[in-house]
Formats: structure tokens, C-alpha cells, sequence
């Protein structure tokens, strides 16, 4: 760690890599900044006193990306504090010392928050007792006009597959006490924010470590008795641990937003064997036709690795064809990248980069194929939506609780941001919506889907 700062910063500046958890996290020490250093949020790192710059590791890119960042930013803002944290960081903190940061932090450094604290101000107090779990889940913060808001639940994994580097940078699963989630839910609708996305490294095992035997079921009752005109949507799930009751709740509850995110990976046991992945594809099966079969409003889509080493052109077909025979709504395409330190990187060659390149494109041109179907299925029929932000020409951003976003024309400010509608959509046209009807809701308990 270099010497602190010697001149107060006033401003910061935040870039946030990665998955939703990160970007939480960027946002939680954000608040921090904020609410704690009196430090003022710019938008332009090359401008700011202090960067956080939040790290990825999934793949060689991320890496790449990140230590490119923060050369240009020491090389354009040589005054500034660069301090990184995130899965690269607890990685290979010299790679990004090296690259000119002043300084890392990776998620098992205990007490970050008044490291960075220390570093900035030289302030040498004694740390606070604080609760073990509040480096891994921090503070809860809202930025600007947000009516959607993440809330990190759970974070680390104890699955350990074979090509992910995740379990050995965030540590095992940790979970966020019940009544401290729902104190941060009440927090969060008390200040208006009217969606609450759940979110987590592994939220399948939510609840594990604190002797839950169905913990994201459990929690997702209690969140269910909620009154209040707020909205909980999931986000990604594993395909393993999971309460069959959740699914039911979750495809019925007025509470809950009908889109469920479960990564496949592949669609060849032989490969799901390769990868360690805790289930077979007849477990997974069983779950998307559960799902499916409760209506054709419910937004299903998932995740698939494509170029795995022992991935053979049968595998891929097989995977393809699986796609395209269930009902997703969208797939998620990630060309396989070996991770230093994990078997599938020690195990096996990899792939041709050209048949990964060949593969990706049909399988999102497939994706592509399935979010239109999807969406045909969606016109003529009420769904429920809520209004985000306004545009400077006027029209309104929403999303629907089945995972469709669209614009609101409204130049006579008939609607409001942040507001609950019910839409009906007449048609879909070369990327853009067509709206029949429009009308608002006003109770706290309406249906996901109406008719």
C-alpha cells in the first residue's frame, strides 16, 4: 500500500466491471465515499481526486481491461488515488500494482471500507466492531433517481466447476442475515424504489451457512407478505438446492416479477460431467418444463458456455438443439476462456478459437430467434410495467415484470417516473414496440399478468 493521500480528495469516480454483484459492490463502497468521506460522485475518472475501479476475473479480457484502465487513468490523472478492488484484485493484486494502482483490495482484506478510509485521510482510529458479514455486503446504496435497485443477498460459491475461478477469490458462501435483508427492504421502499432484485454470487444456496434448510424459499415468503407497491425479481439462479415451492411461489405471487435467469451451461450430460456441474440435464429439464407450464408470460432464459475443451461438435448440436426446443426467451452466450488455476485451464487443450468464434454466432443468432418468439407471444396481452426514467425527448423508459423493456411516448408528461401501468402491447416492429393500451395501477397487490 503507497502512502496516503496528502491533500484531501473532494471527488470520486466510479468503474464498475462484471456481473451484478460487482456492480453492486462498486456501488456499496460508492456510498461509502459519499455518505462517510463527504466525497462528491463525478462521472469522468480522468477528473476525479479518487477512481474505484471495481475488477472482474472471468477472463482473460476482464483482466486485460482492467489493467488498461488504470494505467490511463495514472497516466491522464497523475494526482489521483486509484484504488481497485474486486475478483481480480484478490486474484493477482500485483498485476494491478504493477499497472500503477495505489491501492488493492481483494475481497478477503477484513474491514476494506476503513482501509480505504485510512488510506485516504490518514486517519489511523482504531477499527470499528463491525458484523462479519459487512465487508462481504456493505452498505446499501441508491444513486440518482434508481426505481430499480440490486440488493446483494449472498456472496462466494462452494460449487467449485471446473472452469470457474470464482469460488477461489470470493471464498465459500456467505449469506445476508434474513432481518437484515428485510430491514434493507424496507429501507429501500421507504425511499421509493418500487423494484428489489435479489441478487448473489450463488443465491441458489441462500441461507446454508446460517443452518437454513430452504433459505431463499424461506426469505422469498417473507418478502411475499410484504404490503407495500414494491416488486421482487430474482436473478440468477443455480439449477441445484432449490425448493420446488419456489418456483411455485414465484410463477403465482402477485409479489414477484414472472422472469426466473437459470444458467444451463451446456446441453450434454457428458459435458455437464466435464464442467462439475451439480445437476444433469433431466434435473434441469424437469425445472424449465415445471416453469414453462404456468404460462407463456413467464420470461425464462439462461446461460451457455460455448468452446468448453471437451465440448465436440455432437455436444454443441445437442445444446442447440435443446435451445431451441425448450422455451427461453434469450440465452446468454459466453465463448469459453481458460482461467489460470482452475482444472479445465490444467485438464485440456482448448478449443480452435475459430470453432468457438463459429459456434457463439449460431447459437445468438438462434437467441436472437427465440427473444422474437417471445416477444409474439406478449402482444394482446395485459402485462404489468414500471415507468423508469425520462428521456429528453420526452418518452419514458419501462420494463415489464417478464423482462421486456420499452419506450413510453409521452410528450404531454401524462405519466410519471416510477409509477406502476398496466400495457398492452398491439405489436413489434424492426426493434420497437407498438402500444394499444395504457392504463395505471394504483393498488399495492395487482397481477404480474392480467387475462
Amino acid at each position: 500500500m503507497r502512502e496516503p493521500v496528502r491533500v484531501r480528495p473532494r471527488t470520486f469516480a466510479i468503474v464498475a466491471m462484471g456481473c451484478k454483484v460487482s456492480q453492486y459492490e462498486a456501488q456499496a463502497i460508492g456510498g461509502f465515499l459519499a455518505d462517510h468521506l463527504r466525497l462528491q460522485p463525478v462521472d469522468d475518472p480522468l477528473r476525479a481526486d479518487v477512481v474505484l475501479v471495481q475488477t472482474c476475473t472471468v477472463t482473460h479480457q476482464s483482466d486485460r481491461e482492467a489493467r488498461k484502465l488504470v494505467r490511463r487513468v495514472k497516466r491522464h490523472n497523475t494526482a489521483c488515488a486509484v484504488i481497485v478492488t474486486g475478483c481480480y484484485a484478490e486474484r493477482a493484486p500485483e498485476e494491478l500494482r504493477a499497472a500503477g494502482a495505489d491501492l488493492v483490495l481483494g475481497h478477503r482484506t477484513p474491514h476494506r471500507l476503513w482501509k480505504i478510509r485510512t488510506f485516504l485521510t490518514g486517519d489511523t482510529q482504531s477499527t470499528p466492531d463491525v458484523p462479519d458479514w459487512m465487508d462481504a455486503f456493505g452498505p446499501p446504496r441508491i444513486s440518482g433517481r434508481r426505481t430499480r435497485v440490486y440488493l446483494k443477498i449472498h456472496d462466494g460459491c462452494d460449487v467449485f466447476c471446473t472452469f470457474c475461478i470464482i469460488p477461489h477469490v470470493r471464498g465459500p458462501g456467505r449469506s445476508l442475515p434474513p432481518e437484515i435483508v428485510l430491514q434493507r427492504v424496507y429501507t429501500l421502499i421507504d425511499r421509493g424504489v418500487r423494484e428489489i432484485i435479489l441478487t448473489g454470487v450463488n443465491l441458489s444456496s441462500y441461507g446454508r451457512d446460517l443452518g437454513m434448510a430452504h433459505g431463499l424459499y424461506e426469505l422469498c415468503t417473507r418478502l411475499d407478505r410484504i404490503e407495500a407497491p414494491v416488486q421482487f425479481r430474482l436473478s440468477s439462479l443455480g439449477a441445484y438446492d432449490l425448493d420446488e415451492r419456489l418456483f411455485e411461489l414465484v410463477c403465482h405471487s402477485p409479489r414477484f416479477a414472472p422472469h426466473f435467469h437459470l444458467p444451463l451451461q451446456s446441453g450434454s450430460d457428458r459435458v455437464l460431467r466435464d464442467m462439475r456441474r451439480p445437476y444433469s440435464l433431466h434435473d434441469f429439464d424437469r425445472i424449465i418444463r415445471y416453469i414453462a407450464d404456468q404460462g407463456s408470460h413467464i420470461c425464462i432464459g439462461t446461460d451457455i458456455i460455448v468452446g468448453f475443451p471437451t465440448e465436440t461438435e455432437d455436444d454443441f448440436r445437442a445444446t442447440f438443439r435443446y435451445i431451441q426446443d425448450r422455451p427461453f426467451a434469450y440465452v446468454h452466450v459466453f465463448p469459453f476462456s481458460p482461467r489460470p488455476g482452475t482444472p479445465a485451464a490444467r485438464a485440456w487443450r482448448p478449443l480452435d478459437p475459430r470453432v468457438i468464434h463459429e459456434r457463439s454466432a449460431r447459437l445468438r443468432a438462434l437467441s436472437h430467434q427465440k427473444r422474437e418468439h417471445f416477444y409474439r407471444q406478449q402482444i394482446g396481452r395485459p402485462l404489468r410495467a414500471l415507468t423508469l426514467h425520462r428521456m429528453r425527448d420526452g418518452r419514458l423508459r419501462a420494463i415489464t415484470g417478464n423482462y421486456i423493456e420499452f419506450e413510453l411516448p409521452d410528450a404531454a408528461g401524462r405519466w410519471s417516473e416510477n409509477q406502476w401501468i398496466e400495457v398492452c402491447f398491439s405489436g413489434y416492429t424492426h426493434g420497437r414496440w407498438h402500444i394499444a393500451t395504457i392504463r395505471t395501477l394504483e393498488t399495492t397487490h395487482v397481477a404480474t399478468t392480467v387475462g
